[in-house]
């Protein structure tokens, strides 16, 4: 029973995470953990319903219908808590009440198999739910997978050899094509760690910005001297560049234009091979030294474009 106590005092605690959203910038691996959060916590919740279910299935003819009340009672809850984030201007997530439904199942179900209550017509359920389970943790494992080969590819930051890639970019509208249907000069896109040779085309619109953020990128840039990236422009006019890269504090603040690199670069018809000083990165802020040991976001976007076009964005690495 204190063991159950203490469940009710940490789900207490947790309760006010379901109304919080994590900042913009988290990594692909860090949002999908945080997504994953539901699962742990209904299992804690049902764990703590635990005494009252045992207390009825002992005075009641069909122990398991007990739990399938439990079941659908803690299910409610859990809708409720959605529609609770709709009344505070949050979205209702299906992904999020699935989780939920996960996590009470799973605990019921190890409560009945270890106190010997589950016979063999409920065994194939097991076996879904182990199922289930896979499904659920299949984009933390994707993500933890892209996280590794993150570590294995440095210096490259992307080189979209990989669609778990994708998961590293965000914002504006993007993908993942061969570069042999692509008709730019070959020296665009070679490079000695390149095997399949992607690349990624993004689409741009006429809006004020347009373009996409990289928040899942590897952090420490510190043992580098220069960013690089090669950008092909289609069109047969230049096209002017925003890069900005913020750290750590920049986006923990008031994220003002002074305190964050923010360069600008033209970029010709054809192949264009981009360098970027990390000195420069560095020394970009007003008051302080950028910490070039925690960059938290990458973005190439453009500004008020005079009609849509696209660009290819390949090997963006850093250099020594």
């Amino acid at each position: 029973m204190k063991l159950n106590r203490i469940a009710v005092l940490i789900l207490l605690a947790l309760t006010p995470l379901f109304f919080t959203t994590i900042s913009g910038y988290q990594t692909a691996l860090e949002k999908r953990l945080w997504d994953l959060g539901h699962l742990p916590f209904f299992m804690l919740l049902s764990f703590a319903f635990l005494p009252y279910v045992k207390q009825k299935m002992e005075v009641s003819k069909r122990p398991v219908f007990v739990v399938f009340k439990f079941i659908v009672s803690i299910f409610i809850l859990a809708a409720g808590v959605e529609v609770a984030q709709l009344m505070v201007g949050r979205t209702a997530s299906f992904s999020d009440l699935r989780k939920d439904t996960l996590g009470i199942i799973i605990t019921f179900q190890v409560y009945l198999l270890f106190n010997g209550i589950i016979d063999k017509r409920w065994r194939l359920s097991y076996v879904l739910t182990i199922l289930w389970c896979l499904f659920e943790l299949y984009p933390l494992s994707e993500a933890v997978l892209d996280r590794w080969r993150m570590g294995k590819s440095m210096p490259n930051l992307a080189n979209f050899e990989t669609e778990a890639e994708l998961l590293r970019w965000s914002e504006g509208s993007y993908e993942r094509l061969p570069s042999e249907v692509l008709t730019f000069s070959e020296s665009f896109a070679s490079h000695p760690k390149k095997i399949n040779n992607h690349v990624l085309k993004i689409a741009l619109n006429t809006k004020r910005y347009t373009g996409i953020v990289g928040a899942g990128l590897f952090r420490d840039w510190s043992e580098y001297k220069v960013l690089q990236f090669d950008i092909y422009n289609p069109n047969d006019y230049p096209l002017r560049l925003n890069v900005k890269v913020e750290d750590a504090s920049a986006m923990s603040g008031e994220m003002v234009y002074h305190d964050r690199f923010n360069g600008i670069y033209k970029l010709l018809p054809g192949s264009n091979r981009i360098h970027v000083s990390l000195d420069e990165i560095a020394n970009a802020p007003r008051e302080r030294k950028m910490d070039l040991s925690a960059i938290h976001r990458l973005s190439f976007f453009f500004s008020r474009l005079p009609e849509s076009s696209f660009i290819y964005l390949d090997n963006v690495m850093l250099v020594k």
